[in-house]
């Protein structure tokens, strides 16, 4: 279960003592027939440059220090009154810590994450989000996660849990409805079939709470059920589940 950093630090291709830094860019082009997802429906299309600086501090063999900092605009031709007045600022941080014990690896986590943009994917993309606001060019937030995973190694059963505590914190003032406190949970058995394949039983729960509750009430969510995953090649991985989901 052991894993080093050395293959990780070599796609880090500039480097100033310890720390090491890569840089990219992209330009996304993208048109839509309801850009404000209402019944009056008007089309655009969007344009999205983006640069990208990320650093790796290797505080040790198994843990690092991650950080990153994107700079890009969204531009909209035609709805021009949704292009925002400065470039969107995305700074995110991640520290992830390893401890080996046995046949047991604890995880400790904490990442940080402000974003602007109006499309967002979670830290850890396990859990995806999309605001659907109308007439809205940038919607600026902080989102800070802090946990833990165990897992404990049976040979071809992994038995894994996991807890993460997450704050949310609009800096747009149209939507501090949206502050929360959440707690995560997940569990999970799997059997492994083979070199490339694993099957088992997971159970996800969160619960919600938030700072106000004149638009979007406390809830809770719950989850139950089978899955298989399948790792035809090394950075190509199948996975299907399905079960009982419940909430209030």
């Amino acid at each position: 279960m052991k894993k080093s950093l050395v293959a990780e630090t070599e796609q880090y291709n500039l480097r100033y003592g310890q720390m090491r830094f890569k840089t990219s860019s992209t330009l996304a082009v993208s048109y839509t027939d309801n850009v404000f997802y209402s019944h009056e429906q008007r089309d655009d299309f969007l344009v999205n440059p983006q640069v990208t600086l990320d650093a790796l501090w290797p505080v040790t063999e198994l843990n690092a220090l991650r950080l990153s900092l994107g700079l890009g605009y969204e531009w909209y031709a035609k709805n021009s009154q949704l292009n925002a007045d400065a470039p969107l600022v995305n700074p995110g941080t991640e520290l992830v810590f390893n401890i080996f014990v046995g046949d047991f690896r604890i995880q400790l986590h904490e990442r940080f994450l402000y974003q602007e943009s109006l499309f967002f994917n979670d830290l850890s993309g396990e859990r995806e989000r999309f605001y659907n606001f109308n007439d809205v060019g940038t919607f600026s937030r902080l989102d800070n996660d802090v946990g833990f995973t165990v897992d404990w190694d049976l040979n071809k059963v992994v038995l894994s849990a996991r807890y993460s505590h997450e704050n949310f914190v609009s800096t747009t003032d149209a939507f501090e409805y949206l502050n929360r406190a959440s707690e995560w949970f997940n569990a999970s058995a799997s059997f492994a079939l083979g070199d490339k394949a694993k099957t088992g039983l997971e159970v996800q729960a969160s619960f919600h709470d938030y700072e106000t509750e004149t638009v979007l009430g406390d809830n809770w969510r719950g989850r139950v059920g089978p899955f298989v995953e399948v790792n035809p090649q090394e950075k190509i991985s199948v996975r299907a589940g399905g079960g009982y989901d419940t909430g209030r």
